[in-house]
């Protein structure tokens, strides 16, 4: 038996292909626009210069609002489970783009099905599309006919015509020049703890519904803006990134510059200038030394003859030292004596011509233990030489 509803219009041939490209963004094919052209009230697209505000993105239901606005179209589509059956499709504008807009729009379109076996399930959907053939809500019903009555006819059952949307799972945000885009989760501290990607097509952000709200930080990077990108205080570009907290309003963030400069040493080696080398290795436990043996780099800028000194903490002295200028290969050893002016164990360092002396002391089994490095061999990623 065949059940026919109103017919009104057939635009698309598939509905079971129309079922497939569900969420995927596009429909099955692209049917010409009827008149009138739609009556839309999009949001501009952001642009970095201005940086606006991303209200939209303070929570779920202000994203809503604003994939509201963004309808352009509805498509509708009815089927029968089996291939042999019947199906038919139908598309209209949306000429207020409102909630009440697209329920209208939906309403509007009457469809028509051959149905071969009243015992199967029939199929209805909906989609609401973007300017770009973006999805934006998107809902579906299955249900049976009612029957069959005494005289074997059956009939649609009284709810079939109600339809329940869903936003879509990734909202388009436009923005010029978006050639990537992430958001950063925050914790309670307002640290950065969690990152997420974003899919970017054709200078729109598809920013997933499940993001909207919270502690989130949203950056962008626009490929097409000067090589300083990102506004910061003054207005002045930094970078190709710009951001928006969207935990508190989608509101524009801009980068503060900070000053920096910076120390450093190398562990193991005192330096001086200049000046006679007294040097004190710390060790603890039986002459076992915290950071190795120390080197002495002593830089000369006028000869002279300096007086050189190594003990540890544990007061036992060098025997002896090795001696080297920056350049050369040959290493000189040098023994200590008794410098009774200081209570040292000291060796006189003639300094004839400037540059830079490399000095190492010596000293006897167990007064100085350097510690060993637990991880040599280096590591070099399993490879056999």
């Amino acid at each position: 038996m065949k059940t026919k509803i109103n017919a009104l219009k057939v635009l698309i041939a598939s509905a079971f292909l129309a079922f497939t490209a569900l969420g995927h963004g596009e429909p099955t094919s692209t049917p010409t626009v009827p008149s009138p052209t739609p009556v839309t009230t999009t949001q501009p697209m952001v642009t970095p210069a201005n940086q606006s505000v991303l209200p939209m993105l303070t929570s779920q239901a202000a994203l809503k609002t604003y994939a509201e606005e963004q309808a352009y179209s509805v498509s509708v589509s009815i089927s029968t489970f089996l291939p042999s059956g019947g199906n038919s499709s139908g598309y209209t504008p949306v000429t207020e783009a409102t909630a009440a807009g697209i329920m209208s729009a939906v309403k509007s379109v009457s469809l028509s099905v051959d149905v071969v076996n009243p015992s199967d399930s029939l199929f209805t959907w909906a989609e609401v599309y973007s300017m770009d053939w973006d999805v934006l809500f998107s809902g579906y019903k299955q249900y049976k006919l009612v029957g069959p009555d005494p005289s074997g006819s059956y009939a649609m059952p009284s709810d079939y015509k109600d339809l329940t949307m869903d936003m879509a799972e990734l909202i388009p945000i436009p923005i010029a020049g978006a050639d990537s885009a992430f958001v950063d989760d925050l914790n309670s501290k307002g640290q950065s703890q969690n990152n997420y990607n974003l899919q970017v097509r054709n200078g729109k952000v598809y920013f997933p519904k499940q993001l909207a709200g919270g502690d989130r930080i949203l950056g962008v990077y626009t490929s097409n803006q000067s090589p300083n990108g990102s506004p910061n205080t003054n207005d002045n570009y930094v970078g190709n990134w710009v951001f928006w907290n969207i935990g508190k309003g989608g509101v524009p963030m801009h980068s503060t510059t900070y000053s920096a400069s910076f120390s450093a040493s190398i562990k193991g080696v005192t330096t001086m200038q200049d000046s006679d080398v007294f040097v004190v290795v710390p060790t603890i436990k039986g002459g076992y030394a915290y950071g190795g043996n120390i080197t002495a780099e002593l830089k000369v800028t006028t000869p002279f003859t300096s007086k050189v000194s190594f003990w540890t903490t544990e007061g036992k002295w060098f025997k002896s030292a090795l001696v080297r200028k920056a350049g050369t290969a040959q290493w000189l050893t040098y023994i200590p004596t008794v410098d009774k002016t200081r209570g040292a164990m000291t060796f006189v360092l003639p300094v004839t011509e400037t540059g830079t002396y490399f000095i190492i002391p010596q000293w006897n089994d167990g007064d100085l233990i350097e510690p060993a490095d637990p991880y040599y061999p280096p590591y070099d990623g399993g490879s056999n030489g």
